[in-house]
Parts: C-alpha cells; structure tokens; sequence
C-alpha cells in the first residue's frame, strides 16, 4: 500500500466519475477537497467544454456524445503533469521497433 498525493487523489475522483461515465458533481468535488473544480482544474474543465466533449450544466460535469468516445482522453486531460509523462514514457518503450 502507498499513499496517494492530493493530484493522486483528485485524478482518480475525476477517473472514478466522468471516467467511469458518470457526472462528475462539483458539490462532491468541492466536499472530497475543499476546493471548486475551477481552481484545481478550470483551465481543463474550460478546453473540454469548448471542445464538445464535456457538458457543464453547472451543478455537474457530464461526457458528451463525442466525449464518450474518446472518454479516457477526457480522463487523460486531468492528469498530473508527471503522469502524463510516465504513461508517454511507458507508451514509447512497449512501441514496437521499425
């Protein structure tokens, strides 16, 4: 067992909700942490949103139709910065070679 950081824990709650496909409900996030979601991860929130594949409702924040599709690049788009740099790592090493 090992203790997750505070962006551990905020990623596997975004991963557990809209990466699961279910809303993800600001009044828990806020409740889990102490904070809105905005500024932890307004900037995120904002480009899904713009792009169409978030729906903000303002009470919850819902996959659209596109963002189902491609639901664990929305999840991906929270991640910390080092994780998204372990998974890029992992991703060239299992490559196969040319």
């Amino acid at each position: 067992m090992f203790e997750l950081s505070p962006a551990d824990r905020k990623t596997q709650f975004v991963a557990r909700s809209l990466g699961d496909g279910r809303p993800l409900v600001r009044a828990a996030y806020a409740a889990a942490f102490g904070t809105p979601i905005e500024m932890d991860f307004g900037d995120v929130v904002a480009r899904l949103t713009d792009a169409g594949l978030v729906d903000d409702d303002g009470t919850a924040l819902t996959l659209s139709q596109t963002g189902r599709l491609v639901y664990d690049r929305v999840t991906l788009a929270f991640y910390p910065p080092e994780a998204k740099s372990w998974l890029h790592g992992r991703r060239l090493s299992s490559a196969p070679s040319r």
